[in-house]
């Protein structure tokens, strides 16, 4: 389930939460609420890897502010966004996968323990998801005085 949140976020840093929002919505209204509530909050904190992890809080600061979720959603993906930036990484439900060797060849090995690339898609626009988070925030508070 957390790499279902990874992919949300990946679809959301490249297309827009609004997009998404949208896309789901339109397979079946209420689609992206019921995402939010039984995937999102419930798997936010599982997401191990620190890029995901920043991609994760980010998106979630992106549907607090523009995903038009009820009320009540919305206070707990706020406890969760603050969980998963300030508390350990949660124990997930996919852990490492240990390679399979039938045999031994150079290329394999060296495809299988070859170092992976960092690629940070937010690298540019949100060096830091929780001043990301605060900024959302308080222009969300500025355009609804109080309902904040």
């Amino acid at each position: 389930a957390s790499a279902f949140v990874e992919f949300l976020a990946c679809f959301a840093a490249a297309r827009g939460t609004e997009k998404l929002r949208d896309v789901t919505n339109n397979i079946q209204p209420g689609c992206f609420t019921m995402l939010v509530e039984k995937v999102v909050t419930a798997n936010i904190r599982k997401v191990r890897n620190p890029i995901d992890r920043k991609m994760a809080g980010v998106f979630a600061a992106d549907i607090l502010t523009k995903g038009n979720i009820a009320p009540d959603l919305w206070g707990a993906l706020l406890q969760e966004v603050i969980a998963l930036f300030e508390l350990p990484v949660e124990d997930g439900d996919d852990g490492a996968v240990e390679p399979m060797m039938e045999g031994y060849s150079n290329a394999t090995a060296i495809l299988t323990y070859a170092t992976k690339a960092t690629i940070d898609p937010l690298k540019e626009n949100c060096p830091d998801p929780k001043v990301y988070l605060v900024q959302t925030l308080d222009k969300l508070n500025k355009a609804n005085p109080g309902q904040v």
